[in-house]
């Protein structure tokens, strides 16, 4: 079976440290694409020296992520069997694209998602607090829901994508949170996802590393997240799964267990524009 594998990339060149890990996978993909958002020439020619021209290309598709994810799906979905996505600030150990597609290859399930591992062990608090949330995540959570899987570190057959269409990406202005909306249409339309625990990767959460970016990142994902449930009319208190169920008691918890009131709030504001 074809596989291609999709790295969404925006202005990180951390990038290079998961190219790198492509190249030694025991499970070749047919192709591997870096598809940026548009961070401009210097970084793609600083990229694509990097590439091994044989099965690797540098692509540009302006926009968020879910906008690069949907232009570069348009382009590829009727050419592979098999997509894997992997992001930017991830690393893959020499078997995880045969890991996260075996299920699949087998006719065992639709969808993959895989875990992570955190990348370093000198951390600050901020990331400490993130790996925390995303170890109960997997340990917690998608054992129980597999719509919660991570766009990045999964794998997907194309029937999928050729059944119930691509990426949501023009929804609002602050759009969906668009791995949670491809996986619950795909639950929705009778597709079986699996989490596979062997198909891991390290998780490099160094971008988080203030409790202010942290703050920003989670509470612009929640309005995304409740916009998505709102369109699925799925209860919202699941998207307080995580910070609920943490093991790791932390001040800033209440800070997000805080923040959601207003979360709530702009996403409906935002669902009632459209």
């Amino acid at each position: 079976m074809s596989v291609c594998v999709i790295i969404t990339v925006y202005k990180d060149d951390g990038v290079i440290r998961t190219i790198n890990s492509l190249k030694t996978q025991t499970l070749k993909p047919d192709l591997v694409i870096v598809a940026d958002g548009d961070s401009g020439t210097l970084f793609k020619n600083t990229i694509k020296k990097e590439l091994d021209d044989d099965y690797m290309v540098f692509r540009t598709y302006p926009g968020s992520i879910a906008e690069t994810r949907h232009l570069v799906m348009q382009d590829i979905v009727n050419d592979f069997d098999i997509v894997a996505f992997i992001d930017a600030d991830e690393e893959a150990p020499p078997f995880w694209l045969e890991m996260i597609t075996e299920p699949i290859r087998y006719n065992e399930s639709d969808f993959v998602g895989g875990i992570t591992f955190p990348f370093k062990t000198e951390k600050t608090s901020a990331e400490c607090f993130v790996d925390s949330l995303e170890q109960v995540l997997y340990e917690d959570i998608i054992p129980e829901d597999i719509t919660q899987i991570p766009m990045g570190n999964s794998a997907w057959s194309m029937n999928v994508f050729r059944k119930i269409g691509n990426f949501e990406c023009d929804y609002g202005k602050y759009g969906l949170a668009e791995d949670y909306d491809i996986n619950i249409r795909a639950v929705k339309d009778g597709f079986i996802g699996v989490l596979s625990r062997e198909a891991w990767l390290y998780h490099d959460h160094s971008k988080l590393n203030t409790f202010f970016k942290v703050f920003k990142s989670f509470y612009f994902r929640q309005i995304r997240t409740v916009g998505t449930y709102m369109k699925h009319k799925i209860s919202l208190r699941d998207t307080t799964k995580v910070t609920r169920r943490t093991k790791m008691f932390h001040p800033f918890q209440l800070v997000l267990i805080l923040s959601k009131p207003f979360a709530y709030i702009t996403a409906w504001v935002d669902w009632s524009r459209r």
